[in-house]
């Protein structure tokens, strides 16, 4: 969608409003990759914490628990 904007311009702005008539868009590939890794970062530490937590338990104590 922003290659699309970038070179076809269809978000078009106002000028009398806006000191630009169309709207720029820029993607940096540094930007996805950080926004990428930092996501799966996220997401494995909300995964291998209560896993870890979990693990710990033992089966017949958590049974034996009411």
């Amino acid at each position: 969608l922003c290659w699309l904007q970038h070179q076809f311009k269809f978000i078009r702005l106002s000028e009398a409003d806006y000191y630009l008539s169309v709207a720029p868009i820029e993607v940096k590939l540094w930007t996805v990759l950080g926004l990428n890794v930092l996501t799966i970062i996220i997401t494995l530490l909300f995964l291998i914490i209560p896993s870890y937590l979990v693990s710990r338990i033992s089966p017949v104590r958590a049974i034996r628990f009411k």
